[in-house]
């Protein structure tokens, strides 16, 4: 299914794959297709190959819960294609969503990291200091204000986490934070929804500008977010990270919340 949308005389689209379940109740999984004038390895080629390689995958399993597959266009100018997305659901799809789950620039550096979480509607807007319209500096004062709420989902989703960290080899990173960073699932998290955030990155405790929780990306936006750099610099990792978010997004989607 296509929805067009107009940035000044150009046009984008969501792409949505629905794969139904036992129940009614959803969980949408979130990667925006579009880039930056720039080969986009990672920033968001890495998200889509996540989701694409999910959902062939997914058609064989019995899963219990609807699955919503979304590549989102026009994350890049400003997250209209999600924005489009969220306002075309009625009440109840609203109420059946049980978390939105987000894979953005997958593969930035060698730590695989994830947020899951969810902040109640009225605290977003609230008490944001005065010249903190733009988006960075909006974004910069959520993490440092912000305390993002666990619940049963996420709960279990550290469980899936820390079980395939111990006898699988992965190593995700839990940091409720990084449901505050900057995509797609901004536009789900404003409304009070559980969501998770899946994003690769580097250390980096000095770059103030771009750190969450003493990490950083490593080639966004830049003429490096190119296979061969992200191979050359972190050897092996491409293959290390996709293989530890796929694995760990199909335990997700085939558990019973």
């Amino acid at each position: 299914m296509g929805d067009a949308l107009p940035r000044n005389g150009r046009l984008s689209q969501n792409i949505v794959l629905t794969v139904p379940g036992q129940s009614e109740q959803k969980i949408i999984v979130g990667a925006h297709y579009d880039s930056p004038p720039y080969p986009s390895a990672s920033d968001n080629a890495s998200g889509v190959a996540l989701l694409l390689e999910s959902a062939q995958r997914m058609l064989h399993h019995d899963n219990y819960h609807t699955i919503v597959y979304v590549f989102f266009g026009a994350e890049e100018p400003g997250l209209f294609g999600a924005y489009h997305f969220m306002n075309s659901l009625s009440p109840q799809e609203q109420d059946d969503l049980l978390i939105m789950i987000n894979a953005d620039s997958l593969f930035e550096g060698p730590y695989t990291i994830f947020g899951a979480g969810y902040v109640p509607t009225q605290y977003w807007w609230d008490g944001l200091p005065e010249g903190a319209r733009s988006w960075w500096p909006v974004a910069l004062w959520w993490v440092d204000n912000l305390e993002p709420r666990s619940n049963g989902v996420t709960t279990q989703i550290d469980g899936i986490a820390a079980a395939l960290n111990t006898y699988h080899g992965t190593d995700l990173i839990t940091d409720s934070r990084f449901m505050l960073s900057p995509s797609d699932h901004w536009i789900f998290a404003w409304e009070g929804h559980t969501v998770l955030n899946l994003i690769g990155m580097i250390r980096e405790e000095a770059n103030e500008a771009q750190v969450i929780s003493g990490f950083s990306t490593g080639t966004m936006h830049s003429s490096q977010d190119c296979i061969h750099h992200i191979n050359e610099v972190w050897p092996g990792k491409i293959n290390a990270n996709m293989h530890s978010f796929s694995i760990f997004l199909e335990e997700i989607l085939l558990s019973q919340f």
